[in-house]
């Protein structure tokens, strides 16, 4: 895939601003009264760069995720989604104009990982959830190389978080309920150098996991 078939890609803002400000109004008040998050239950805000891109990768185990993240973060979030979300009206265009873009989990989708490169590049905060779908029981799960591999390729560092509430707030097939939920924000892990290969994905990959791991086990 050439530069050309790439999206243009906007610098991002420092700060949340325009629809996805508004937005994050709204879902901070939600948040509040439902999940009792406000900015004493989120720890570790001075861990997140507040210039150049940066991944922000945390467990997922509750549809409550995404939103909460972009509570947490004093940077406004741009999110990969997968491609089925953005064919279910309304839902489609408002993730869209939120900054969002489609993957196809069902195979390797080079134009979606170039594309995240390009946010990453110039200078997005980029969520994701590094082990690729939510949790069924609310404990960490594997975490896979993608987002070391996207972070080696950016050249950004990934920021690891822990978010504890949200699977009994709402897990993957239950329904939605009041539950308090508090957030953790690591250190960020730094990319290797110049030529990366395959060990250096793997390496990026245990730290991710051993950062992910100790935040969940943070008292």
């Amino acid at each position: 895939m050439s530069e050309g078939d790439l999206p243009e890609v906007e610098t991002s803002p420092l700060e949340p601003a325009g629809f996805y400000a508004f937005t994050l109004g709204i879902v901070k008040l939600i948040g509040w009264v439902f999940l009792g998050i406000s900015a004493g239950r989120v720890t570790g805000r001075e861990h997140v760069p507040m210039t150049g891109g940066f991944i922000f990768a945390a467990n997922h185990t509750s549809h409550f995720d995404p939103p909460l993240l972009a509570i947490a973060s004093p940077r406004q979030l741009t999110y990969l989604a997968k491609i089925e979300l953005f064919r279910i009206p309304l839902l489609g265009a408002l993730i869209r104009n939120l900054g969002a873009f489609p993957v196809n989990r069902g195979g390797r989708d080079t134009r979606a990982i170039d594309t995240a490169a390009a946010y990453l590049r110039a200078g997005h905060a980029l969520a994701m959830f590094p082990e690729g779908t939510r949790s069924l029981d609310g404990r960490l799960g594997p975490v896979k190389s993608g987002a070391a591999r996207l972070a080696i390729k950016a050249h950004v560092p990934i920021v690891p978080v822990n978010i504890r509430g949200s699977f009994e707030a709402w897990p993957k097939h239950g329904v939605p309920r009041p539950h308090p939920v508090t957030i953790r924000i690591g250190s960020p892990l730094p990319p290797p150098g110049a030529a990366p290969d395959e060990g250096d994905y793997r390496e990026l990959t245990a730290r991710l996991n051993e950062a992910m791991q100790a935040l969940a086990k943070e008292p």
